[in-house]
């Protein structure tokens, strides 16, 4: 979730609550492993779609665990957006 919610250069900061970010937890951990790395083709090269299927459903649970409000992220998405050279 806080991985999500920090965003980066490239990446848009996103919403994201506990069963919204399994998919970005378990993409990680096999990352992680080789054998796993490898039985999933999983490589440099690799493209992978996740799909956030929950937002901050829970606004106490969701600052706790990501040490921010989900509104200091949506202004974080919004000035993100509007930054020079942002993807369009």
């Amino acid at each position: 979730m806080r991985q999500l919610a920090s965003g980066s250069a490239r990446d848009i900061p996103l919403l994201a609550g506990e069963s919204g970010a399994a998919g970005l937890a378990g993409l990680s951990l096999m990352c992680k492993d080789g054998a796993r790395r490898k039985v999933a083709h999983l490589d440099v090269h690799s493209c992978v779609l996740l799909i956030n299927t929950e937002g901050a459903t829970s606004p106490a649970v969701y600052q706790q665990l990501v040490g921010e409000t989900a509104d200091s992220v949506l202004q974080r998405q919004q000035q993100w957006r509007q930054a020079p050279g942002a993807p369009g």
